[in-house]
C-alpha cells in the first residue's frame, strides 16, 4: 500500500493487477512478468509510492530485500542505468527534471518478443 514501508519486491507470474496512486488515481495496469516494489528495494528505509490491487486472481514471486539485494540489486541497477540513458537520450524528454525521469523508469518495462511474437 502506497506510504508502507516497503520491503519486498514482486513478481507477477498469474493476474492481473492494478496501480492506484491517491493523487494521482489509475497509474497502470501490470500482467505476467512485471513486477513491482522495486522502487521500494533501491532506497534504504523506502515508502511505497503507489497502491498495487489484484484484479484477477493473481500469483506473485514474492522476494525479501535480503535476497533481493543479493541477488537482483546489482542487475536492476544496470537495468535503471540503461533506461535512464534511453530516456534521456530521447529529445521528447530533454527538458525533464531527475522526479519525472524517476517516475518514468517507475511504470517502464523492458519486454523481449521472439521473431512472429
Amino acid at each position: 500500500r502506497e506510504g508502507d514501508f516497503g520491503d519486498t519486491f514482486y513478481i507477477i507470474l498469474e493476474g492481473i493487477l492494478r496501480v492506484e496512486h491517491s493523487a494521482l488515481g489509475h497509474i497502470n495496469d501490470m500482467y505476467p512478468s512485471d513486477s513491482f516494489g522495486e522502487l521500494a528495494m533501491v532506497e534504504e528505509n523506502s515508502i511505497r509510492k503507489a497502491t498495487v490491487i489484484v484484479e484477477h486472481a493473481a500469483k506473485l514471486l514474492e522476494i525479501r530485500r535480503a535476497e533481493y539485494d543479493r541477488y537482483i540489486k546489482p542487475w536492476h541497477m544496470e537495468e535503471q542505468k540503461r533506461m535512464r540513458k534511453l530516456i534521456t537520450e530521447l529529445k521528447e524528454f530533454e527538458t525533464w527534471d531527475e522526479q519525472k525521469i524517476m517516475s518514468l523508469k517507475g511504470v517502464m518495462h523492458i519486454r523481449r518478443f521472439k521473431m512472429g511474437d
